[in-house]
């Protein structure tokens, strides 16, 4: 288990992109609270792979 502030740095470290229904058609939902993007939601990219998408609170919710 990390501690909180390695945790937390992880969160602010990874790539945040805001969703734009027209541009990002290849996803649609975040998987961790499963509510549909909305446009101007700030999205995490994992570095893991470039096609896992989340809302930014969600990811930092979890993985604290």
């Amino acid at each position: 288990m990390v501690d909180q502030n390695t945790a937390r740095q992880i969160a602010e470290s990874v790539m945040r992109i805001k969703f734009d229904s027209i541009e990002h058609t290849h996803y649609s939902s975040c998987v961790i609270c499963m509510e549909d993007f909305k446009d101007n939601d700030e999205l995490t990219v994992l570095p893991c792979n470039n096609n896992h998408y989340f809302h930014a609170s969600c990811v930092k919710a979890w993985i604290m």
